[in-house]
């Protein structure tokens, strides 16, 4: 069986605690409980990016989104003459286990398997790809709308809910009723690609999408970072989360650590146990540089970024740090955006590269 996609941690009470895995069945009839006492994530004033407006489109703009919407059905037609690779085939990728699975408001007192033990309270929480609409085309596991589940703990009462993040990319689409940005694995490779980019151009100069606010999907990792629930993919910034008192969940909105972040930020960052700094990796597959690295300290303060130096944009997921150092992979899976255009896909094997292990010290940034 394959390996299960999601991405978890446990929002503290105090200090992490370990998770077990125990059975649930459908709710009990046990009286509801006051939540007030549950340590969730708190509620935190701080800089957000403005909500999306809804479009509110003129005569010429609805003649223009019929037209644009003919054209992308006219390229789906064309396209799905040709079997897709299992890569992208959503039969394959998003069925079984992995199938879409619907919003679930907060559902409380759910029946235990077995005894909660007396130091497991809080909530653990995981992340996954989740797309709102069925793919008509190309769709990869990893190309879904981000949703976060969650796990309420206190004493013995489990309650559960699980909910769409809110990102700027789902809001649009879902007022539009159809999706609209390409989908990055499922989607754009090759001749196709190509079409859809030029799609997505010239619905923003039409102003029927709006994308400078980005299009991530977060849905590919979760941290929590300075009394914050953060959702994130590596395209994008990343997304506040909030597990409110009665267990529902929230979509605060893109969260830019004050004004300071101005990029993408991967999503799998890394906490310093000792002193709370969280350390992360941004990459452009465009232009140089194409790696960079910084850090937050414990209180939410982005360093500058220190740039390091790649011959070519290098898929860099993850990485890792020790005590004293940071290492990176280098590794043969390449950014070659120029082979869509050849009819290929822009993420390349490069069996001529050799891997590598990148390593320099952890307290680089102590200094400013």
């Amino acid at each position: 069986m394959a390996s299960n996609p999601y991405t978890s941690t446990l929002l503290p009470p105090s200090k992490p605690q370990l998770i077990t895995t125990m059975k649930t069945t459908k709710p009990s009839t046990k009286p509801t409980l006051n939540y007030a006492s549950l340590p969730l994530t708190p509620t935190i004033k701080t800089k957000q990016h403005p909500p999306h407006q809804p479009f509110k489109w003129n005569i010429l703009q609805r003649a223009a989104a019929a037209t644009f919407d003919m054209l992308e059905a006219a390229l789906v037609s064309r396209e799905t003459r040709i079997p897709l690779p299992k890569t992208s085939d959503p039969r394959v990728q998003i069925s079984g286990n992995f199938a879409p699975v619907p919003e679930q408001s907060p559902n409380h007192n759910l029946t235990v398997s077995g005894t909660i033990p007396n130091c497991i309270t809080g909530v653990y929480v995981r992340n996954g790809a989740n797309p709102l609409y069925e793919p008509i085309s190309g769709h990869h596991l990893f190309d879904g709308d981000g949703m976060v589940h969650a796990v309420s703990f206190h004493e013995d009462s489990v309650s559960y809910s699980c909910k769409l993040t809110e990102t700027h990319r789902l809001v649009q689409e879902r007022e539009t009723g159809h999706p609209v940005f390409p989908k990055a694995i499922g989607e754009l490779h090759g001749h196709f690609g190509v079409v859809r980019l030029v799609l997505l151009y010239v619905r923003t100069l039409f102003g029927l999408v709006d994308p400078s606010k980005g299009m991530g999907v977060a849905n590919a990792g979760l941290i929590y970072f300075n009394n914050r629930l953060l959702a994130m993919s590596e395209d994008d910034l990343p997304y506040h989360i909030r597990v409110t008192s009665s267990s529902d969940i929230e979509t605060v909105g893109r969260y830019d650590f004050f004004g300071t972040l101005g990029c993408a930020m991967i999503a799998h960052p890394k906490i310093d146990p000792v002193t709370g700094e969280m350390f992360a990796l941004s990459y452009d597959v465009v232009r140089k540089p194409y790696l960079k690295y910084f850090k937050f300290t414990k209180d939410g303060k982005k360093s500058p970024a220190v740039d390091i130096q790649l011959d070519e944009p290098t898929m860099m997921h993850d990485f890792a740090i020790t005590e004293n150092y940071v290492v990176l992979p280098d590794q043969q899976v390449v950014f070659k955006l120029e082979e869509m255009a050849k009819g290929g896909s822009p993420v390349v094997y490069d069996k001529n590269k050799m891997s590598r292990l990148l390593d320099f010290h952890l307290f680089l940034f102590l200094n400013g």
